[in-house]
């Protein structure tokens, strides 16, 4: 749905799928640039979400072209603000990528500048000749920032090629999560407050246990299924469409074992049979959930990149041999 007739119908732009009837019923947020903040069940998901600014900027252009309604007040007011940046001497373009890009890129692009022009100054001083532009830009601190843009690339591609690899996927997620067993049979939320509490500490004030649990709720999400009850007698519909008859009561989990030989199908049988299965409110004693790994553990991660980093950065790691002298 364009923008246009978005504005006739007084609801927002985007892809919407539609009943029978032709009435809306659902919208459809997608992954990159996406809108909401939260789930119709409350859930929060803003954080897995990705923005995009150089195609969300080329879309309003592209958008404002064909449904004739380009913002010329912002296009002219663009204009006037590079003719002047120009006549201050000051280049247009790089600034223009600097007022759109946000500013988890737009700091460490500025960082970068800002460590350039320090050790510019301090080899001039030194007496070093400063280096042509056509030097410059064939300078190992070029080349290993060039190596850095595409290094960012191809982490970016295998990332989204895990995120879409959902068996792969569910065995790096091991190394993401602990594992917290349920001693005795309790509620859910109780469960979740419980683990919550060990986790922020005794002393953590009230919002702190609350983005905790959701947090541990978030990262139970696949795992309550497994602890669905099964009577006797439950028709399920299998993964394959075909349905069958529980003979024995049972847990979800131990169904999903029998027929599959892989608890983890516990979810995708839940969601197949999400109308008549309901979730459980009781977890029993032994239920192991999982818990999100400890802020340390990312900082160790991250702190062993940027020292890596560093390292290459310094020349001490990963250099290139010498070159052998002719004889």
């Amino acid at each position: 749905m364009s923008e246009a007739e978005s504005a006739d119908l007084k609801i927002p732009p985007g892809k919407y799928l539609a009943d029978d009837g032709g009435k809306l019923a659902y919208f459809v947020d997608p992954a990159i640039n996406g809108r909401l903040e939260k789930w119709d069940n409350g859930r929060f998901v803003k954080d897995s979400k990705y923005s995009a600014p150089k195609t969300q900027l080329m879309q309003k252009i592209i958008t404002g072209i064909f449904d004739q309604k380009l913002p010329w007040g912002l296009v002219l007011l663009g204009a006037l603000v590079s003719i002047t940046l120009e006549l201050s001497g000051v280049p247009s373009l790089p600034f223009a990528v600097g007022v759109y890009l946000p500013l988890e890129t737009s700091v460490p692009i500025f960082l970068g500048g800002a460590i350039r022009f320090v050790v510019e100054r301090v080899g001039r001083a030194r007496g070093r000749v400063p280096a042509s532009e056509s030097e410059a830009e064939m300078s190992p601190g070029s080349l290993l920032s060039t190596g850095y843009i595409a290094g960012a690339t191809i982490a970016g591609i295998i990332y989204a090629f895990v995120s879409a690899n959902k068996p792969l996927l569910d065995t790096m997620s091991r190394y993401q999560y602990r594992r917290h067993a349920i001693e005795q049979a309790q509620p859910v939320e109780s469960a979740f407050t419980q683990i919550a509490r060990a986790e922020v500490g005794p002393d953590a004030d009230a919002h702190a246990l609350k983005e905790k649990v959701g947090e541990v709720e978030e990262a139970n999400e696949t795992e309550l299924p497994k602890y669905v009850d099964l009577p006797a007698g439950t028709k399920l519909v299998l993964l394959d469409g075909s349905t069958a008859t529980v003979e024995a009561q049972t847990s979800l989990q131990a169904f999903a074992e029998e027929k599959y030989g892989n608890e983890e199908k516990a979810s995708e049988l839940y969601e197949a049979n999400k109308e008549a299965l309901k979730p459980p409110t009781v977890l029993p004693a032994g239920a192991a959930l999982k818990v999100p790994q400890r802020d340390s553990t990312a900082a160790i991660a991250a702190g062993a990149m940027v020292l890596i980093l560093l390292l290459v950065g310094l020349g001490l790691f990963l250099r290139s041999p010498a070159p052998m002298a002719s004889v």
